[in-house]
């Protein structure tokens, strides 16, 4: 899952961090009902503000105090735990308490961070049974021309990958097949070997602000953000729905058809550049995205 792209490296004095309020959670389908709540991993981060950060009331949240080159040094004044529970037929089971995992922070630089591949690496962590975990910031991974994209497809030659040298925040999770599939068996050997998946983040139902800073959620979290096949709801879901499209499962779909059958790209492309689209209704984006496959 990443989060939080077109992260600047060098964007201090505060850089990027996870949302100490937001749920992060991996949603699993692994029996073909449509339906991602099969199994599910949630991650929650919280914030500790340490050392002569704290004490002496720094503006800075990584100072070379002296230069950090572990998880653990004195420099590294705002640091991140998080927990991992997992949640299988109502039943929540933690993986791995907030404790000693520690998400890996932003590159500050050479003086502060003079070996931040290695204080990268300390952020990879075996979790037994097949299980490893990483959270922190990384090399975005998606490359695309963002600028000339969304220019009304001004698309150059050459192109240039307006994401290269930008980061974002990066939770991975490495888990055995037995794990996910239906009867625990690897995929192979059962008949319910294909997964389904998505990612998303959610919010406490209402937040409530107080003095200094300090807030507080309450009531049933709130699904904000989704995500699964990639610019679906960037070049097929309708700017005034794309809100509407985040809150809602993937099982609920069906109540957006319409932007499949009837693309609103292809129609942008047809008012702009007079290019010929296929005739509408369309099946092929129904096919290639929203049918659940059991053969």
């Amino acid at each position: 899952m990443d989060v939080i792209p077109g992260e600047e490296p060098s964007a201090g004095p505060n850089y990027y961090n996870f949302d100490p309020s937001v749920a992060y959670t991996f949603h699993v389908d692994n029996n073909t009902d449509g339906k991602a709540d099969d199994i599910e991993f949630e991650f929650r981060f919280k914030s500790e503000l340490r050392g002569i950060v704290n004490d002496a009331g720094l503006p800075l949240s990584y100072v070379a105090l002296p230069p950090i080159t572990t998880l653990d040094g004195a420099g590294l004044g705002l640091r991140q735990h998080y927990s991992i529970t997992m949640i299988k037929d109502g039943k929540r089971t933690v993986i791995s308490p907030m404790t000693d995992k520690i998400a890996v922070p932003s590159n500050v630089g050479p003086r502060t961070m003079p070996n931040y591949d290695g204080l990268a690496a300390q952020g990879m962590y075996d979790l037994g049974g097949g299980i490893k975990v990483f959270a922190g910031q990384r090399d975005d991974p998606f490359f695309i021309d963002l600028g000339a994209a969304f220019d009304t497809l001004n698309l150059r030659s050459p192109g240039t990958d307006m994401l290269s040298r930008f980061n974002v925040n990066t939770i991975a999770l490495e888990v055995p097949a037995s794990l996910l599939t239906k009867d625990h068996r690897a995929p192979g050997l059962t008949a319910y070997s294909k997964l389904g998946a998505y990612a998303s983040t959610s919010r406490p139902r209402v937040t409530v602000r107080g003095r200094g800073g300090n807030s507080l959620g309450l009531g049933q979290f709130v699904q904000v953000q989704r995500l699964a096949n990639p610019l679906v709801n960037e070049l097929i879901i309708g700017t005034k729905d794309k809100d509407l499209w985040n809150s809602l499962e993937p099982e609920q779909e069906g109540r957006f058809l319409d932007y499949y059958t009837n693309p609103r790209f292809a129609l942008a492309l047809s008012i702009v550049f007079g290019a010929v689209v296929p005739s509408t209704p369309r099946q092929d984006l129904v096919n290639a995205l929203l049918e659940v496959r059991t053969d």
